[in-house]
């Protein structure tokens, strides 16, 4: 790791869990556990003052992820955001072609930079940034969907598009998922 990093195992929420407490919503019990998975790191993390960068189990880190980071917040000290994902799944035909065009130049330039997601209709929540400053304002917005009927992800994709969170995706992304990763705990095998 890089110096002033610090690496945290948390323990995922399972399906045992969320029959134990009864946790209501319409969503599977591993949708619900993946939710509250989430919710509860970002508990931990709320009075740290610091941003935390969330990953999933089959996240997988690039040889500059860190450096990158690190600059992206030393760059953007003063900036006004709540989330910054470092991979996601962009679902707009027209963004991908416009991010495929652009990756190579960025990528021969060694550019990294921020697409605000106020526009841009995505999914995924393997790997993101949290601003110290917003954690309280993410738990409102969590707490704020009981009962679970809608999948993390697709929450945290309503709100950005809502205006209630701001949020960003480094570009070219900085991680990307595991080969494993296709072989899901939450959802169905087809």
């Amino acid at each position: 790791f890089r110096p002033g990093w610090t690496l945290h195992r948390f323990s995922a929420l399972d399906q045992a869990y969320i029959e134990a407490h009864g946790i209501e919503g319409s969503r599977t019990a591993r949708e619900k556990a993946c939710f509250l998975s989430h919710k509860a790191v970002i508990e931990r993390c709320a009075d740290a003052g610091k941003p935390v960068l969330t990953v999933e189990d089959d996240t997988m880190f690039g040889l500059a992820t860190f450096e990158i980071i690190d600059g992206f917040l030393q760059q953007n000290a003063a900036s006004d955001w709540d989330i910054i994902f470092t991979d996601l799944a962009v679902l707009d035909l027209g963004t991908m072609v416009t991010m495929a065009a652009n990756r190579k130049m960025l990528m021969q330039d060694k550019k990294v930079i921020p697409l605000d997601l106020a526009r841009i209709p995505f999914a995924g929540s393997s790997s993101y940034l949290i601003n110290g400053a917003s954690t309280r304002k993410l738990l409102a917005c969590l707490d704020s969907s009981y009962p679970i009927d809608v999948e993390y992800d697709l929450l945290l994709a309503r709100a950005i598009l809502g205006g209630k969170l701001k949020a960003a995706v480094l570009f070219p992304f900085v991680t990307t998922l595991s080969p494993l990763a296709a072989s899901s705990q939450i959802q169905a095998d087809f």
